[in-house]
């Protein structure tokens, strides 16, 4: 393992390490390291690794998967270590559980590739029990029941992800006993949305399905009526192939892990961030690709960023936002489809914008000069009441702008960053 000192650090305006104070600085962390993935699990235990509600589904599709899963199986190969990129994680002061503030969609596909060579581990033809109790040693806190996972998604994608992670044969399992220390990781998973569940199923599959074929490139299937002695050579060349495979997603995956200090905020960071992603290809020779940030995560973010109570937050993101983003896509939950539903709330509610890349500005002025202009900012229940009354507006007028969506075409899908 590479773990350098900790030391000082400041993310700077492109999202890098700033070595230039006089630079805007969007966060500082005194904890720097270069964790493999497998050390990066253990350093959360006993607890859970969550991603905030604020935080975006998995939107990871089938080239960005593809380019993960090739990355890792070159390495293996070569014996050589792959840096996937940045980790920003929070621990606050009176919560143990880490958060993760970017770099969930990498950890999350990396999960679900250790859980589809897991799966492969257990099939007939290669027999390897003791891997895959090794890798659910990695995926879960209690890996011989498999009661509990390592990660814990963001609240919609928990259904599926728990679902993909569970043995074949085994009953997924989305909800764990009541914990004082962990009360989010008791609340039972959300029913998901079909997209976040076809997009956690689809990645799983694929790469389980590209897992076995890695293993026939390496060693070819005996032909039918081939002696025994061929069939156990080709079975020792898959277990030790796999088992390359599996040393390498745990010990030669690295991220470099940055812990925010206390005192961050981590809303506040993730919006100063979200336009910055591109700059992350950059760092440590950082190649995989990423999703751009919608102006729909960014008012997600903005709304639950004033809802300090993890309930409420999951509470109005059920009632309200859930059936917003149903109304305007349809179940598709594609980002042009919302924003085109807040687009025409805005323009119904006095606070046009002509451009979409003003939504957001747009949005944050509703409600600072509408919503919250009059209600004192150290009232907590205030402020819950006044942003539920804004969600209960945005919901209640839906039929009245929800037809505009669809007037114009949408624009070109923007290139993965």
């Amino acid at each position: 393992m590479h773990t350098p000192p900790p030391v000082a650090q400041a993310l700077g305006p492109r999202g890098l390490p700033d070595t230039d104070l006089k630079n805007e600085v969007i966060c500082t962390s005194q904890e720097v390291h270069t964790q493999p993935l497998e050390v990066f699990f253990a350093a959360a235990r006993p607890h859970q690794i969550h991603v905030p509600l604020f935080q975006r589904r998995f939107c990871w599709g089938r080239e960005q998967v593809v380019k993960l899963e090739t990355d890792v199986q070159t390495a293996a190969s070569s014996g050589s270590t792959l840096h996937v990129g940045r980790v920003l994680t929070f621990i606050g002061p009176n919560d143990p559980r880490t958060l993760i503030c970017d770099g969930q969609q990498r950890l999350v596909t990396l999960s679900l590739f250790l859980a589809a060579v897991r799966d492969v581990a257990l099939s007939s033809a290669v027999d390897l029990p003791a891997l895959a109790d090794e890798i659910d040693g990695v995926l879960f806190l209690d890996g011989g029941t498999r009661a509990k996972t390592a990660l814990v998604p963001t609240h919609e994608d928990r259904a599926p992800f728990y679902a993909a992670l569970a043995r074949p044969g085994d009953a997924p399992r989305a909800a764990v006993a009541p914990s004082a220390a962990e009360p989010a990781a008791a609340a039972p998973a959300a029913p998901a949305a079909p997209a976040a569940a076809n997009g956690l199923h689809e990645a799983k599959r694929l790469l389980e399905e590209r897992t076995r074929t890695s293993l026939d490139l390496h060693h070819a299937p005996p032909v039918a009526g081939a002696p025994p002695a061929d069939a156990a050579a080709c079975r020792d060349a898959w277990r030790a192939r796999l088992s390359t495979l599996a040393r390498a997603l745990l010990t030669r995956v690295e991220l470099v892990v940055f812990r925010l200090d206390e005192g961050e905020e981590v809303h506040r960071v993730f919006e100063q961030h979200a336009g910055r992603e591109k700059a992350l290809k950059t760092l440590w020779n950082f190649s995989m690709p990423g999703m751009q940030v919608s102006a729909c995560d960014l008012i997600r973010n903005l709304l639950v960023s004033y809802v300090r109570d993890e309930a409420e937050q999951e509470r109005l993101h059920g009632t309200y936002w859930r059936e917003m983003e149903a109304r305007a896509t349809g179940g598709s939950g594609k980002p042009f489809d919302l924003e085109s539903f807040f687009m025409a709330f805005l323009h119904a509610v006095g606070f046009s914008v002509g451009i979409r890349p003003e939504l957001y500005t747009g949005f944050r002025t509703w409600i600072s000069t509408g919503v919250l202009a009059e209600v004192p900012a150290d009232d907590a229940a205030a402020v819950l009441g006044a942003i539920e009354g804004a969600l209960q507006k945005m919901l209640a007028g839906a039929h009245k702008w929800e037809a505009h969506v669809h007037q114009r075409p949408p624009p070109p899908q923007p290139a993965a960053a």
